[in-house]
């Protein structure tokens, strides 16, 4: 499933590297999609704390009842407030692969203490 604000879903960049693979993309519907940028919209403004992180974990939840076999947390914004322990689904954030990406590419070995 992906979960990604407004115009990353617009873009289609991962609706078309999915489909290149043979995986069909899991989107939310308008409603759970338009739930979803108003989180991203409070976590921007500095908001943390459980009733925050529980509704992202109830939007990562109808991701799985779609279908989706993972979750791809596309935005910055998700990894602060759902953690893979509360995700129904194994969650992928964009920034650990890309710093993960970042270091192999520069040839430094990811270590314990990074991070």
């Amino acid at each position: 499933g992906v979960m990604a604000a407004d115009g990353c879903l617009e873009a289609g960049l991962y609706q078309r590297a999915l489909a290149a693979r043979g995986h069909a993309p899991v989107l939310w519907q308008p409603s759970e999609q338009a739930a979803f940028m108003g989180l991203v919209y409070r976590i921007k403004g500095g908001e943390r704390g459980p009733a925050l992180a529980a509704a992202m974990a109830s939007l990562a939840g109808a991701l799985a009842a779609q279908g989706a076999g993972a979750l791809i947390a596309a935005c910055t914004e998700i990894p602060l407030v759902l953690a893979q322990d509360d995700a129904p689904l194994p969650l992928f954030t964009s920034t650990d692969l890309l710093v993960a990406r970042t270091l192999a590419f520069a040839g430094i070995a990811q270590g314990a203490g990074d991070g």
